[in-house]
């Protein structure tokens, strides 16, 4: 059950896109940062997702980069979504415009995804069959 790179991006003013998620439910992703944050500096940003099609989750979740340290988010589909079915999702990430300080700063997101492994029965039911045949 390891972490998967999802992406890294250098945060600007704009969204911008990251790599696919795998999950088709709760994603559990870690988020570091790296790059340069002077003393006394207030830094924030946020991430959203997007689904294929333009579509966009109304939540977003708060970033505060710090040298480091991972936060851990646990990023689930909304029930609407599930239900319309939207295609592949995404990660948008952008630093706050509301401070100067934060924009100023320069800072990237690293993106993991926890992916787990199938189940024992899934990988091992074709063994199964083929050393039962007769």
């Amino acid at each position: 059950m390891p972490w998967e790179r999802r992406g890294t991006i250098a945060a600007t003013d704009k969204w911008q896109q990251l790599g696919r998620l795998t999950s088709n439910d709760t994603a559990i992703l870690k988020i570091s940062f790296s790059g340069v944050q002077p003393d006394d500096q207030f830094l924030r940003g946020f991430f959203r997702q997007r689904f294929e099609f333009g579509v966009y989750d109304a939540k977003w979740y708060n970033l505060y980069p710090k040298s480091g340290e991972s936060d851990v988010y646990s990023v689930p589909v909304p029930e609407i979504y599930k239900v319309w079915a939207p295609g592949q999702r995404y990660l948008e990430v952008r630093k706050w415009r509301g401070a100067t300080l934060s924009l100023a700063a320069t800072w990237q997101v690293h993106i993991d995804e926890w992916v787990e492994a199938p189940s024992a029965p899934i990988l091992f039911s074709g063994l199964q069959l083929l050393f039962n045949r007769n």
